[in-house]
């Protein structure tokens, strides 16, 4: 459940399986009794069994984003005014047909220093990115090289502290420590490489 713009929005299923509503979809209520109304049916796949499974909703920049799987791209962001013409996909980050995205490559939105930030997975392992309107980039490749992740699959993997955004990732060379983010062009930064000893990359 998420407040946005004087309404209720939440996912929930009519258990209609056919040409109407897909299972679990995008809903909101004014809060009266029979209010209750589909935004949009984003899973669009004619398969019984399909839906599009909305999660992670955030407000920002007067636009609810969330993640959902339409049927076609796997799971990617998604933002909506509230209306079903402008609830839309934001980017197809993961567009590789043999690994379209997941739950799993997506991580729960964080707002920091006037923009969002979130995780996910484009085929080349999982990084930090920031939505720019249509064009989602990549804030830091903290560890290049394909399918190398640089930041765990995790919910809680953001934390604002001291006007800075605070994270674990995995360069590739210290294992998963510490990182920050100050919001200015040089990007995040290694706070201290703890384990010197035996934090292998996989730790």
């Amino acid at each position: 459940l998420v407040v946005f713009d004087g309404a209720l929005y939440f996912a929930a299923s009519n258990g209609a399986y056919g040409t109407v509503e897909y299972g679990s979809e995008l809903w909101k209520t004014n809060g009266t009794v029979g209010s209750a109304t589909l935004v949009k049916d984003i899973g669009s796949t004619p398969d019984s069994s399909y839906e599009g499974s909305p999660e992670q909703f955030t407000v920002y920049n007067n636009e609810l984003y969330f993640f959902a799987d339409d049927g076609k791209n796997g799971f990617e962001p998604w933002k909506t005014d509230g209306t079903d013409v402008n609830t839309e996909l934001v980017a197809n980050i993961n567009s590789t047909p043999s690994t379209p995205a997941t739950p799993a490559n997506l991580t729960y939105w964080t707002t920091f220093s006037g923009s969002l930030s979130f995780t996910a997975d484009d085929g080349n392992g999982v990084e930090l990115w920031e939505p720019d309107g249509h064009s989602p980039a990549v804030l830091e490749d903290i560890n290049p090289g394909a399918g190398s992740s640089g930041v765990p699959y995790r919910d809680d993997v953001f934390r604002v502290f001291a006007g800075q955004l605070f994270f674990f990732a995995n360069d590739g060379m210290n294992g998963f420590e510490p990182w920050v983010y100050d919001g200015t062009v040089t990007g995040p930064k290694l706070v201290k490489n703890i384990d010197t000893l035996g934090n292998s990359p996989g730790d």
